[in-house]
């Protein structure tokens, strides 16, 4: 037999009213009452029927979050810190994932149109390809927050929070400029792709800053395989046995970096005696490797937490006028993989 709330409300000895908002957190119940109601509907093994709810409410009490990379874990921080905002208000978070694939980014939200989502948060590549779609979630009322802005967004309607990756790459090539670098690569997963993306802005700008030649080909390695810390590892082994004059190596996010330093190691180099590191993200990883990584913090949770706000605000509140977009800061995170520039030429390369 199906428990329902009202099982639960004659259990607890209040309403079916009482007990509904109980369980989805709202704050006029107290937390005694909360309490009271949670066990009993554990006691008596009570599931929501969440498609009678949407049909009642007009609403599924989910939102949708898609993702291009659930195996870096850039995008895990973001998700966790993401859902930890949606289940205090009560509602479920769904995540879809489409690794760099432009069609199954457009699947991705289809999909989430066809779930019914009250509301979306989206690492989208691109605006003007996924423009019509974008368009239908907000021809039906549903909030669409960007996470990240793609550069052919800037003049669009979209809602969204992002970091100012440039800048950080900007404070990384001054860090290593300071070290006495000037054979500076980057080493990215899908570079080609983006080149006109924050990240390579940022490069190009650092080096002109500084008066170093910048030419994208010359300075940027990359590999798209599905796999980031592979990409890292293959571009950085192409790095050293075509350009070995290099003395820092920038990675894309500190999974990339970690494939760096995976190879510079399996050459028998030393980081950052020989070759030195910098990551982009400051994810675990970065605090949990042998030689702590230099990298760059993008605000992840915090990027994650007021998109959240934004989207919630605007479920309140959906006669807006016009975007709301929140640009946080990067911040450059000093470890043990970044040193001195090397003074000797490296030996001739081979893999250990």
């Amino acid at each position: 037999m199906t428990v329902t709330i009202y099982d639960i409300a004659k259990a607890v000895g209040t309403t079916h009213a009482t007990v509904s908002r109980a369980l989805h957190n709202n704050p006029r119940i107290s937390d005694e009452t909360k309490e009271k109601v949670k066990n009993a509907a554990k006691k008596l093994g009570y599931r929501p029927n969440h498609t009678a709810r949407s049909f009642g409410t007009g609403k599924t009490h989910t939102i949708g979050l898609i993702t291009p990379d659930l195996g870096n874990p850039y995008y895990v921080e973001y998700i966790r810190a993401a859902e930890d905002g949606c289940a205090s208000r009560g509602y479920r978070l769904v995540c879809l994932e489409y690794i760099f694939d432009a069609d199954r980014e457009r699947l991705c939200l289809e999909e989430m149109l066809e779930r019914r989502c009250d509301g979306i948060i989206a690492t989208i590549t691109r605006f003007e390809s996924l423009k019509d779609i974008i368009e239908e979630f907000w021809e039906r009322r549903i909030p669409f927050i960007s996470s990240g802005l793609p550069p052919d967004a800037a003049e669009s309607n979209i809602d969204g929070t992002y970091t100012n990756h440039g800048k950080g790459i900007e404070q990384a090539i001054d860090h290593l400029i300071d070290l006495g670098h000037k054979e500076i690569v980057f080493v990215a997963s899908w570079a080609k792709q983006f080149k006109d993306y924050g990240r390579f802005s940022g490069l190009e700008k650092g080096f002109k800053k500084h008066g170093l030649p910048y030419n994208f080909e010359d300075r940027v390695f990359s590999r798209f395989t599905g796999d980031q810390l592979r990409d890292g590892m293959e571009a950085t082994r192409e790095l050293l046995l075509t350009r070995p004059s290099s003395t820092a190596i920038i990675g894309t996010n500190d999974l990339v970096a970690l494939g760096a330093m995976r190879t510079v190691c399996d050459f028998g180099l030393k980081v950052p005696n020989d070759i030195s590191i910098v990551g982009c993200d400051n994810t675990w990883l970065a605090k949990s490797l042998p030689v702590r990584l230099t990298t760059i913090d993008h605000k992840t949770k915090e990027t994650a937490r007021v998109a959240v706000e934004i989207l919630f605000e605007r479920l309140r509140n959906k006669e807006w006028i016009k975007p709301k977009r929140i640009e946080f800061e990067s911040e450059l995170v000093v470890g043990e993989s970044t040193a001195k520039v090397r003074q000797w030429d490296l030996p001739k390369l081979e893999l250990k």
